[in-house]
């Protein structure tokens, strides 16, 4: 007579805990390249930078792990960035903060209505510092001294029973200097549209309140 067998297979399941990669092996570590997406109160190149500018960027590092130990920031009044034009320079701040970064002391020294250059560099956990990002730019608005300006309207739109809309033109006429750097600067009630040479480069809304009126720039 036979008897049945019963085969038993015992599975065994091994669990394999990977322990964290170190940052870089010994004496491999490589410095970070040069930040990337710099922006200015979270805009690239912005053109209407009010109060305390607020810097932030993005680190490249090609090790594994990497943080941030350290960056400085330059700020540049005038191109091309040397040091008749610095502003501000930060020096090495050891922090791994990358966004919403303020420079101190840097808004009493921006003019309205003006143009600067600045750019950052980054140090790694392992103190090697990077090369400096490209230069970004970034413009200071108007402020409530600096605006000079009266309502356009034209006569009898006040008593219009409609939605009034209209058509404004003025000349400017250009030296034979070449442009290099040009801002429009409107305000209007509520909807307007920007036109240059008959080209539409702007239009609204410009937003307004009963205790402050804003403006756009372009």
């Amino acid at each position: 007579m036979r008897r049945a067998g019963v085969l038993v297979v015992v599975g065994l399941v091994l669990a394999f805990a990977a322990a964290p990669a170190p940052a870089s092996a010994a004496g491999s570590n490589h410095a970070p390249g040069p930040p990337s997406s710099l922006t200015v109160d979270e805009d690239a190149m912005p053109l209407w930078v009010t109060d305390d500018p607020l810097f932030g960027w993005q680190v490249n590092d090609a090790d594994r792990g990497e943080v941030q130990s350290a960056y400085e920031i330059v700020v540049y009044d005038g191109a091309p960035a040397d040091a008749s034009h610095l502003l501000a320079d930060t020096g090495r701040v050891s922090t791994d903060r990358q966004t919403f970064v303020d420079v101190a002391g840097l808004a009493a020294k921006l003019a309205p209505d003006h143009s600067y250059w600045w750019t950052v560099r980054t140090w790694d956990r392992a103190g090697a510092v990077g090369p400096y990002a490209p230069l970004a730019r970034f413009d200071t608005a108007l402020r409530d001294a600096d605006w000079h300006a009266d309502w356009i309207r034209r006569a009898g739109a006040e008593n219009a029973q409609y939605e009034d809309y209209s058509l404004v033109r003025t000349q400017v006429r250009i030296s034979a200097s070449p442009v290099v750097r040009a801002r429009v600067y409107a305000s209007a009630g509520h909807h307007y549209d920007l036109r240059v040479n008959g080209v539409r480069r702007a239009h609204g809304p410009s937003y307004a309140y009963p205790d402050e009126q804003y403006y756009e720039t372009t």
